[in-house]
């Protein structure tokens, strides 16, 4: 039986979606390009999966900051990002989501329990850390959901 997903909002790192991932690239041999780098003060670690330099590809997990990072993979690799996979919908994980599916004309793939953190990544995050993003960003946070967004649920 496959993995089940556990959690509701705020908890979504059991998702069949993480979970996913993992078994997307080590049992898809059709893979053969996987880039990573750590963004933002987090250190999340933002990836680019595409089947071999030059094609499309999938960005995965976008933190805070990863804008720069993921344009730089692209021109180094030559990709084209048609979707952002987000393993789940918290801030370190999602914070870039929006602008670099617009920059990119990108869908958005998400867990339908996570969604609503993509406009409202907040709720799921303590007053400490909400104070923290403030001093990060210099002004209070406002999040708005991709144009094009698709839920992934168990299954799909």
């Amino acid at each position: 039986m496959g993995p089940t997903y556990v959690g509701g909002v705020g908890n979504a790192a059991m998702s069949p979606i993480a979970v996913g991932i993992v078994v997307i690239m080590t049992t898809n041999t059709s893979a053969s390009l996987i880039a990573s780098f750590p963004a933002g003060p987090w250190q999340t670690n933002c990836y680019l999966a595409a089947a071999n330099p030059g094609e499309e590809c999938v960005i995965i997990d976008p933190g805070m900051d990863a804008a720069d990072g993921v344009a730089e993979l692209i021109l180094e690799h030559r990709l084209k990002p048609v979707a952002v996979l987000l393993t789940h919908g918290h801030l370190d994980h999602m914070f870039s989501v929006t602008p670099l599916c617009r920059s990119y004309a990108s869908s958005c793939w998400v867990h339908p329990e996570d969604r609503v953190l993509l406009s409202d990544p907040l709720r799921a995050m303590g007053l400490e850390t909400q104070l923290l993003l403030e001093r990060l960003t210099g002004r209070p946070a406002a999040f708005t959901e991709p144009d094009d967004v698709r839920e992934l649920s168990d299954g799909a």
